[in-house]
């Protein structure tokens, strides 16, 4: 809604706002003999038709405020319903599309993005098909946080199978990044594994612009704890107090995988090239 808008429905609400009060107290008013009667000598007189006039106004003033009342109701609604739709994800490729539409900067420095993974079974599939897509990524760097196998088995919280699992696709991711390493080179692109060793709660994806969508780990009927099905966006733009408790509350996690991660080098570094 333009200003000039806004201004002109303010105005109009003021109008028909005071309008329709002094219109109801002089009905109210008039009702009253003693103040009938001073309202007739002194103001106006009204008759039956004046009374039924004033009464149709009215009753059409609410009517409109009402139906703009419904309207502002819709409006709203629609907009929540717009920002709950875009901010509850349950399909991880809707979170990979985040990286081919993220703007990227003229700058020399890389963009990045912050996988809090468990095994990454579900997300490196993704990531891998869009490295090698025709839309040609470069520039950036991936920094994927991955249960360490022997946590798993000394844990005793999580699946079994994910000790096997953990050690395969993090095996298979090098084996990838070996194969397509000079590719990757040439478009400045570098890829990090990093296993960590605690029992992380939240799980998500941090992107450099402060955009996080994040989830959470539930307990399953075997009484181990898996993933969630669904992970919340928090907006890069929302600084809300809402948004900024859940990032703090990711961040807080990210630190913790942190500490305990073992640094791996970069996954896309030529092994045989000498240096740190």
């Amino acid at each position: 809604m333009t200003s000039v808008a806004r201004s002109t429905r303010r105005i109009w609400e003021r109008v028909t706002v005071g309008l329709t009060l002094v219109t109801g107290t002089y009905l109210v008013l008039a009702t009253i003999e003693p103040t009938r009667a001073v309202l007739e000598r002194y103001v106006f007189k009204l008759d039956t038709a004046a009374i039924a006039a004033l009464v149709a106004v009215m009753l059409e003033v609410c009517i409109i405020a009402i139906y703009q009342l419904g309207r502002d109701v819709r409006a709203m609604r629609r907009a929540l319903e717009k920002q709950v739709s875009d901010n509850v994800i349950y399909d991880i490729s809707e979170i990979v599309d985040r990286l081919r539409d993220t703007p990227h900067p003229h700058r020399a420095d890389p963009c990045e993005v912050e996988v809090l993974g468990h095994t990454l079974a579900a997300v490196w599939p993704q990531l891998s098909a869009w490295v090698t897509s025709r839309a040609q990524p470069t520039n950036w760097k991936v920094v994927l946080y991955c249960l360490s196998p022997e946590f798993i088995s000394e844990c005793g919280q999580f699946p079994a199978y994910w000790e096997d699992e953990s050690r395969r696709m993090q095996a298979r991711i090098q084996e990838f990044v070996a194969m397509h390493r000079a590719d990757m080179a040439r478009r400045g692109l570098t890829i990090e594994v990093r296993p960590y060793a605690c029992l992380s709660i939240v799980h998500g994806y941090r992107f450099q612009n402060g955009e996080i969508f994040m989830s959470f780990m539930e307990w399953s009927r075997d009484d181990k704890v898996t993933p969630y099905l669904f992970y919340e966006r928090l907006s890069p733009d929302d600084r809300s107090a809402r948004d900024n408790e859940y990032r703090e509350l990711f961040n807080s996690w990210m630190r913790r995988v942190q500490r305990t991660a073992v640094p791996d080098s970069d996954l896309t570094r030529d092994p045989s090239v000498a240096g740190p």
